[in-house]
C-alpha cells in the first residue's frame, strides 16, 4: 500500500504540533480551564519509545524512513482527521491570540465575555493539542515528545 500522498500531511501535522502549538500551549494551559489540563510530561515519564522534534528533523531528510516508521492502515484512515484538527488549531490560535489584543486594550477592565472567550480559546487549544498528539502518535506508533 502506498502512504505516500498521505507523508506531507502527517510530516506537516507533526511540524505543526512541535512548533506552532509549542509556541502557545503554555499560555493556553494557563487561561484554560483545569478540567482540561493534563500533566503531559507525567504521562509519558515511562515512555522510551518517544519522537522528538530534532528526530523527526533528521527523519524528514529520508522520506522512506519516515514511511517505514508509519502505520500504514492508520495514516489512511486517520489523516483528513489530523488535517482537520490541525486546521481546527490554527483557528483556535488566531482567536487567542486576537482576543489577548483586545484583552492587552481594555486594561484592568477587560469584559467578561472577552475572558470567557479566552478561555474557551484556550481550553480549545489544549484539548485539540492532546488529540493531534494521540493522533500523531498512533501514526508514527510512537509517542510524540512533550512540548
Amino acid at each position: 500500500m502506498d502512504i505516500t500522498p498521505y507523508m506531507p500531511i502527517i510530516v506537516e501535522a507533526t511540524k505543526f504540533f512541535f512548533n506552532e502549538v509549542g509556541k502557545v500551549i503554555d499560555l493556553a494551559r494557563k487561561y484554560a480551564k483545569p478540567s482540561a489540563v493534563i500533566d503531559g510530561k507525567a504521562m509519558n515519564e515511562n515512555q522510551t519509545r518517544t519522537l522528538s522534534k530534532e528526530e523527526l528533523l533528521n527523519l524528514e531528510q529520508n522520506p522512506n524512513s519516515i514511511q517505514a516508521l508509519l502505520n500504514i492502515h492508520y495514516v489512511k484512515n486517520n489523516a483528513q482527521m489530523i488535517k482537520s484538527v490541525m486546521e481546527q488549531l490554527e483557528i483556535h490560535i488566531k482567536n487567542l491570540n486576537h482576543l489577548e489584543t483586545v484583552q492587552s486594550q481594555f486594561g484592568l477592565l477587560v469584559p467578561l465575555h472577552i475572558k470567557n472567550e479566552i478561555e474557551n480559546e484556550s481550553t480549545q487549544i489544549v484539548e485539540k493539542s492532546q488529540k493531534l498528539q494521540n493522533l500523531l502518535s498512533a501514526s508514527y506508533g510512537k509517542d510524540i515528545e512533550n512540548i
